[in-house]
């Protein structure tokens, strides 16, 4: 049986430097924030392939994404026909969305907050990952997709480290709204002495085997 997978961006991106200083890039109410029509309205660029050969994501209301939002009305979820939840678990593909952000010098302890509904059912193989580029970058949608989930799967790309079984993908089983952190290193940020223009990814990995 196909699992079902949503998730909701909330406060999402802060830079802290220390207690006195914090900057939120994307936060759960503002630009960026899933509650416009559609990701490009939203701010975000999405790369991905054709939905039913390749899980896609998508924006929807509380009823789609099957729980009410944290902050807004909206989230994103993981389908195969553009209206439902739910994944292809033979589909060894990538589906990515991307927001291109300027980080403030000196503000190195980086965090990303998402409200996750769901079962991938194949830990350290399915779900949630996020990382972060630079600007030129651009994800491939088969790049890094099978096998277990791994800090170097996809080259180009720093992956955050969130608390699963597999550090680097957000795997696990929630049946109600649970609120999940990842973890950007310093080194991936790249804005310790001068600002950083960076791109922001999250992706929805399926490695084609079970689920």
């Amino acid at each position: 049986m196909n699992k079902i997978y949503a998730l909701l961006l909330i406060a999402v991106f802060a830079f802290v430097a220390n207690i006195q200083a914090q900057t939120t890039v994307i936060s759960g109410t503002g630009a960026g924030s899933f509650e416009g029509a559609n990701f490009a309205a939203d701010g975000w660029i999405a790369v991905q392939g054709t939905a039913a050969a390749n899980n896609n994501l998508a924006i929807g209301n509380a009823a789609t994404i099957g729980f009410t939002p944290t902050n807004g009305t909206q989230g994103v979820f993981v389908t195969t026909n553009g209206t439902s939840r739910g994944y292809n678990t033979g589909a060894s593909s990538w589906a990515w969305i991307y927001k291109d952000v300027t980080l403030t010098a000196g503000q190195t302890i980086a965090s990303m907050t998402m409200d996750l509904f769901g079962n991938p059912g194949d830990a350290g193989f399915d779900g949630i990952v996020a990382g972060i580029s630079d600007q030129t970058f651009t994800a491939s949608i088969s790049t890094g997709a099978s096998g277990s989930m791994g800090v170097a799967s996809v080259p180009g790309l720093t992956i955050a480290t969130t608390a699963t079984s597999n550090t680097f993908i957000e795997d696990g089983n929630y049946a109600a709204a649970t609120t999940r952190t990842f973890t950007f290193s310093a080194a991936g940020l790249g804005n310790a002495s001068a600002s950083a223009n960076k791109r922001i990814w999250i992706g929805w990995r399926c490695d084609g085997s079970v689920g």
